[in-house]
């Protein structure tokens, strides 16, 4: 999909991501598929936990209880 993501230089702790739909990837003029735009989100949920366990020293734990 070629998803762009930058980190916002105004605000340390925020991601940017661009996506630019390639015409097959839409239904309707205009429209884009929605597993084209699920799959972005998924990406970017997946770069927003990296950095924040990788550059924001934020550890995802698992309660034993």
């Amino acid at each position: 999909l070629r998803i762009e993501v930058t980190r916002d230089g105004s605000s340390p702790g925020r991601l940017i991501g661009r996506l630019d739909p390639p015409p097959h990837a839409t239904g309707f003029p205009g429209i884009t598929h929605g597993g084209v735009l699920f799959t972005a989100m998924d990406c970017m949920a997946t770069w927003v936990a990296l950095v924040r366990s990788l550059f924001e020293d934020r550890q995802s734990t698992i309660d034993d209880r």
